[in-house]
């Protein structure tokens, strides 16, 4: 048995004010369960507290798990019923109020005088359906009922859903004669209410009847054209906060927009905002309204313009010039969130001069805070409560906080100043918020030739804060990591800050993989491609990726095909991985097949890993064959120069120069009007001259550029290849290894008592790092490549792959010079 203490009683006496009496319910986290035989009507179980019986009628999903020491809580119990007794017999209660008196030591209660003067008090539900049953119904009963809602907002939850329908038939019959105020209370109300479809179909009777006054009328009252305005703009604030769309509502306000001031221009092209695309052509309209209008609008109202019109920044760039001035000017009084944003516009117009120079404005500013220099910043809240720097500049007053008449374009920004006097330490909760924010800009501060010297300074302060603060890493979303790889890798740092990075995504992995960008997970694979940098981690993640057929394919083809040649320049060999990527690209071969720029990568990422696709190859070399047929190339043009140097590689790999006609006419292209001084693809043009001169000699005859491949592949720079790190640095690491293998050599023949010499070439000019032991007739000859002709495997992720297209092409051409290659 559950036994109720005497001191539960006391809450239970009717408070002797205006009661509003309902059934309480009381439950666990189990389920729900009401008191048994609970009822509205007051019950105290005896009038003598010297005998308090226990109340048995107490549900069982009420517990009580009080762990005190048991003689402590009886006296604190004895002192509590002693002080109610006492309380009760001292009430100055009267007995019209309640209590008929206090008789014996007895107290007696009167529950039937309480409950009747409680039940003759009407709630406002009660108020509210007296006034509909009423016969008579007018403007003035509408405006009582309105400020009974007003006053107790949860009111129209607690009616009838017969008593809701006359109340909004009745709202919806008096459109014309309710102010525009009222109808703005009543929609705030509703909205509070969480009554959306309500929101709705009041929405639709509104702009119904605003049509119809506006062709009665024509607005001759600017008063009431005015109110109108502002009625428009709330009802498109709630319908947006709701999730609504409701056309009429923007065409209505579309056709004033030239009499809309200043305030009203800003507060529509907030509300457009919201639905992109959906609404781009009001923007369009107000765009050009704001511009005729740009001397009339004040600082925060040019704040919240730029943001709502950032999605279309390149269309609108005639808005951004007319008030960049201005922004420039109050440059030093804007916060975190709208740096970003500025940013991110600048990032738009990157070769405009102002656009740049608005770049080292701000990259200056955050240079000046990490840096320390009196300059800091005043945002505060945790992380949770930082707003989207890209969509949160501009967040729609709440319906609680929303005003009565209109939506406030109060500044797009936090309200507290982004840099203050004094920085606040950076142990600080509320710092680690801001030096997110700041990590956030660094998406927008890549390296650029056209860039000022500022925001390579930012970019190295930003880089120095979060090698300060290692910790902050982890406050970041998996987006402003990512980007921060990004920005670091276009400047070309090789940092262990990447390590941190790259675990924090791995750890994260099913954000990377769902972010709003469905491409981010392959961005880092892009930028470590480009500086080498291997994560075991991440590209374990990766190839998991990869392998799942449904995210591969949200990759559109070229994507994939950036992806797959970012994995081949990382020397990673994984069979799997390669062949999965190769087949889904050659499935999209009709969009690749357009420009040869694409066509070039693909068959390059293949004949590098030595996986030759036929069905590629076949068709690359067919197409190739017809596109010089039509003579339509520039051999001048670089870029076609250099494509064709690695389509003719790829073919050679693939064994294509011996079987395949026509090839003579891929050395013309490749080869005319090369210069052999010029080192540039020097070592792949020796290559393909030398596998051509030795595997195809009678192929060259119809090559017009005969007397170039020659050049190429005797001339005297291919043994300066072998020594001069300028031009190949990357093979210093096998160069260094060169007289340690040397001497183990010499220590095996002398051994076996062979006579030997030495020699460091296998055949005259030969531009590979080669040494070789010759003994009469016999040689013996070791190739020592660098890093960047071996691939490691995710199984040992050591430099243990050979087999590569490189490496294959220089054993066939050592065996077409007479070497057995074992």
């Amino acid at each position: 048995m559950k036994r109720l203490s005497i001191r539960y009683i006391r809450p239970r006496i009717i408070s002797l004010g205006n009661v509003s009496l309902k059934k309480q319910y009381f439950f666990c986290s189990k389920k729900h369960e009401p008191f048994a035989g609970g009822s509205i009507q007051c019950n105290v179980s005896n009038d003598n507290f010297n005998d308090v019986e226990f109340d048995e009628n107490i549900s069982s999903a009420m517990t009580f798990d009080l762990s005190v020491d048991d003689t402590k809580w009886k006296e604190r119990e004895e002192n509590e019923f002693q002080f109610f007794v006492k309380s009760v017999e001292e009430s100055t209660v009267s007995e019209g109020k309640g209590f008929k008196g206090v008789e014996d030591g007895k107290s007696t209660y009167n529950d039937e005088t309480v409950l009747g003067e409680a039940h003759d008090i009407p709630t406002s539900a009660q108020l509210i359906r007296v006034k509909l049953s009423g016969n008579i119904q007018t403007v003035e009963s509408i405006e009582a009922m309105l400020e009974i809602l007003r006053k107790k907002e949860s009111t129209l939850l607690e009616m009838e859903d017969e008593y809701i329908t006359k109340f909004f038939d009745l709202i919806y019959k008096h459109l014309d004669k309710i102010p525009c105020e009222h109808l703005i209370c009543l929609l705030n109300i509703m909205h509070s209410a969480c009554m959306k479809n309500k929101i709705r179909d009041l929405s639709y009777e509104v702009i119904k009847h605003l049509r119809k006054d506006h062709k009665l009328k024509n607005y001759r009252d600017k008063q009431e054209e005015k109110e109108a305005i502002k009625m428009c703009l709330y009802f498109l604030h709630i319908l947006n906060l709701n999730s609504l769309y409701i056309s009429e509502f923007y065409d209505e306000l579309f056709h004033k927009i030239n009499y809309m001031s200043s305030e009203e221009l800003t507060a529509f092209a907030r509300v457009c905002f919201v639905h992109s695309l959906r609404t781009k052509h009001y923007l369009d309209k107000v765009v050009y309204v704001c511009i005729e209008k740009i001397i009339e609008f004040d600082i925060n109202e040019l704040q919240s313009l730029f943001h709502s019109f950032h999605r279309f920044c390149k269309e609108y760039i005639a808005f951004y010039d007319a008030s960049l001035s201005e922004i420039v000017r109050n440059l030093d009084s804007f916060d975190l969130p709208f740096y970003h944003l500025l940013l991110k516009i600048a990032t738009n117009f990157r070769h405009e001069q102002r656009y740049l120079d608005l770049t080292a404005r701000v990259s200056e500013r955050l240079a000046a805070w990490v840096g320390g220099k009196g300059v800091s910043t005043g945002m505060e809240g945790s992380k949770g409560e930082e707003r989207e720097t890209g969509d949160s500049a501009t967040a729609p007053a709440t319906a609680a906080t929303a005003p009565a008449t209109v939506p406030s374009t109060a500044p797009v920004t936090a309200p507290a100043t982004a840099f203050a006097s004094t920085p606040p330490p950076l142990s600080t909760p509320t710092s680690h918020s801001t030096v997110v924010q700041v990590v956030k800009c660094l998406k927008y501060l890549q390296y650029s030739k056209h860039n000022h010297v500022e925001v390579k300074n930012a970019v190295n302060s930003i880089y120095e804060l979060m090698n300060e603060n290692p910790q902050c890493v982890h406050h970041l979303d998996v987006e402003d990591v990512v980007y921060a790889i990004v920005c670091f890798s276009t400047y070309n740092k090789r940092i262990i800050l990447y390590n941190h990075l790259l675990d924090v995504l791995c750890k994260r992995s099913n954000d990377l993989l769902h972010a709003k960008n469905i491409s981010l997970w392959m961005l880092p694979a892009l930028s470590l491609s480009k500086i080498s940098w291997f994560h075991k981690n991440y590209f374990q993640t990766l190839f998991g990726y990869i392998r799942d057929y449904y995210v591969l394919n949200r990759l559109n083809v070229f994507q994939m095909l950036k992806l797959l040649s970012s994995i081949v320049k990382m020397n990673i060999y994984d069979e799997e991985i390669y062949k999965i990527l190769i087949e889904n690209l050659y499935k999209e071969w009709d969009v690749i097949k357009k420009k040869l720029l694409d066509i070039a990568t693909f068959l390059w990422s293949c004949a590098y890993v030595n996986i030759i696709y036929e069905p590629l190859f076949d068709s690359a070399y067919k197409l190739v064959i017809d596109i010089l047929m039509k003579n339509n190339l520039s051999t001048n043009n670089v870029v076609y120069k250099n494509c064709f140097v690695n389509i003719t590689w790829s073919f050679i790999v693939a064994n294509y120069h011996k079987k395949s006609i026509n090839f003579e006419k891929i050395l013309d292209v490749t080869f005319s009007n090369r210069d052999p001084n010029d080192s540039q693809a020097f070592k792949r043009l020796h290559q393909i001259a030398d596998a051509c001169f030795r595997e195809v000699p009678k192929c060259l005859l119809n090559v017009q550029c005969l007397d170039i491949l020659y050049q190429y592949c005797m001339h005297t720079k291919c043994k300066l290849l072998r020594n001069d790190f300028n031009i190949y640095k990357k093979e210093k690491d096998a160069i260094k290894i060169r007289k340690k293998i040397t001497d183990e050599l010499e220590m095996i023949l002398r051994n076996f008592c062979i006579s030997y010499d030495l020699h460091f070439e296998p055949y005259h000019n030969a531009p590979y790092t080669i040494d070789i032991v010759l003994n009469g007739q016999m040689k013996i000859g070791i190739c020592i490549f660098g890093k960047e002709h071996l691939m490691r495997t995710m199984h040992k992720t050591h430099w243990d792959y050979l087999n590569n297209g490189f490496v294959s092409l220089q054993m066939r051409i050592l065996h077409a010079h007479g070497w057995k290659v074992c």
